[in-house]
């Protein structure tokens, strides 16, 4: 490598993963990009309208710059301008576009303003690109088409943009022979070749920040454009292996999950008798299920061991119990907590209602005796204890059958109704991330990232729709009522305001279309 001999790239892709799974799932051959079809429009505007899981375009900002790059507008210009217009090679050189390399005249290109340079030749080879030279391919068949290189020259040059060193070296050498070489082979006025060059002498002094290459961009593309024909036409299958891919990685699943919220596609959490170690789906009821496996302390030893007895009836929950300690089923009480307050057996009952029988269980469950004081402790009526104990003395009951005593106890045993606020922080907790929508909420978010360096600026997940957004609050009044990553906040007021930047002249000014959310009064109504 010191000597500029080798180059080793070795890339492992969970998209790779996603589109080998989906195939699986959907029972159709392996999609490579001669098997797939890559002019479908639908696709095409699918993947346009929502990046979620488009390899190398699922950022804010990547979003954004491919809602213009792929404008109806912009393409309808770029087609008019190349005979030999192909999506995939737009999409490809979209992906070359946001690299550093390419920064000056990104905007520009997204807006469809096309440079045109009079030199028909140059402008022909440049017709891909929109008269830009972006790629290092491009750069290398530039110097040999039109300044008369050798194809192991170019290759210097390339080498040397790649690695970053003095690129200006090359410059004046390159201005001159594109003079000379166009001038004579394809008569281009030296005049003309001196206006056109000073944007191409950028294009590849800028390529030094990093310039990308077709071989890497038009690979990339197209698993980025076949993940969004699988997640066109094959939803559920592909959304299912997104999950299962990408478990354990919880920004990711949390914006997967909002993508199927909406598609109208409904992810159930998980549920005994139904869930399993991975994520499955339902074509019919159009669900997928959560897998446990993909919940942090859980595995797939523990959604078998409850696979195991998913055809059991069970008289109460603490018949369940008993049976997993009869069975000595791979669970532990962390797991099991995590479990229950996921909801995981909401068949038997509220979560804070089964988290007081497990407590309850585990304190007495095997025991054959317990003394009077202990049961007053624990709230247990002494009548209830009595019926299920064989000999009585002044302070202490024996033989107890303590598996009586708990099923009669937990039917009259008083208890906390769980509260959203309460299934909030079990998800924070246990999930990392929040899923929970219903209009029932409305006004009430969930702070999930807080920055308050300037503006207090907080990440906030609406209760009502499933949406995160972006929203500040004045510093003085964040000061009066500080939040922190995990509470449940109502909103009471709110104002759209337009977003301002400095100026150059170091004052405060809008910026045109832009708009920021402020919270301007709220309260706290739970805190994790």
């Amino acid at each position: 490598d010191a000597l500029m001999y080798v180059k080793l790239d070795i890339l492992g892709l969970d998209n790779i993963g996603v589109i080998n799974e989906t195939c699986k799932l959907a029972g159709i051959e392996r999609m490579t990009p001669d098997n797939v079809d890559l002019d479908d429009e639908e696709v095409w505007k699918d993947i346009r309208d929502d990046t979620t899981l488009i390899f190398q375009w699922e950022s804010t900002s990547a979003q954004s710059y491919l809602k213009r790059f792929m404008s109806d507008e912009t393409i309808a210009i770029a087609k008019a301008h190349n005979k030999d217009f192909s999506y995939i090679k737009w999409f490809s050189f979209g992906n070359g576009l946001l690299r550093p390399g390419c920064a000056s005249f990104r905007d520009d290109v997204a807006d469809g303003n096309i440079m045109i340079t009079g030199f028909n030749e140059l402008d022909k080879f440049l017709s891909v690109t929109s008269g830009r030279i972006t790629m290092q391919e491009d750069i290398m068949r530039f110097l040999v088409k039109f300044c008369g290189y050798s194809d192991a020259e170019s290759d210097t040059v390339r080498r040397g943009i790649a690695k970053k060193y003095g690129t200006e070296k090359f410059i004046d050498e390159i201005h001159d022979r594109f003079i000379s070489y166009s001038n004579e082979t394809y008569g281009a006025s030296v005049e003309v070749l001196e206006e056109i060059f000073p944007p191409i002498k950028q294009g590849i002094l800028d390529a030094t920040r990093y310039a990308f290459s077709w071989n890497h961009s038009d690979a990339y593309s197209c698993i980025g454009y076949i993940c969004g024909y699988l997640r066109h036409y094959y939803p559920l299958e592909f959304l299912t292996a997104a999950l299962n891919i990408f478990e354990g990685k919880e920004e990711k699943t949390l914006n997967i999950t909002n993508y199927t919220r909406k598609k109208g596609i409904k992810v159930e959490g998980i549920k005994f008798r139904h869930s399993t170690s991975n994520y499955t789906f339902d074509k019919e009821k159009n669900v997928i299920y959560k897998g446990i496996a993909s919940i942090k302390y859980l595995n797939s030893k523990v959604a078998d061991a409850f696979q195991s007895i998913k055809d059991m009836q069970f008289k109460d929950f603490i018949h369940l119990l008993a049976v997993i300690e009869e069975k000595k089923l791979p669970v532990n009480s962390k797991q099991m907590k995590i479990l229950i307050e996921l909801g995981f057996f909401g068949e038997f009952g509220e979560a804070k209602c089964l988290l007081k029988q497990y407590d309850f269980f585990n304190e007495l469950f095997g025991k054959k005796q317990m003394k009077k004081e202990k049961a007053e402790k624990l709230g247990i009526p002494l009548e209830l204890v009595r019926r299920n104990a064989e000999k009585e003395s002044e302070k202490t009951f024996t033989k107890v059958d303590m598996n009586g005593l708990l099923h009669d106890f937990v039917a009259v045993m008083p208890y906390e109704k769980t509260t959203f606020v309460d299934k909030v922080g079990y998800q924070i907790n246990d999930l990392g991330y929040v899923d929970i929508v219903s209009q029932d909420y409305k006004g009430y978010v969930v702070v999930m990232d807080v920055e308050t360096k300037y503006t207090p600026k907080l990440k906030v997940y609406a209760l009502a729709n499933g949406n995160t957004i972006t929203v500040k609050i004045a510093k003085k009044d964040f000061n009066k009522n500080p939040l922190q990553v995990g509470d449940v906040v109502r909103v009471n007021d709110q104002k759209k305001k337009a977003r301002v930047k400095m100026s150059s002249e170091g004052k405060f000014v809008p910026v045109e279309n832009e708009f920021d959310w402020w919270l301007t009064k709220y309260e706290v109504i739970g805190r994790k």
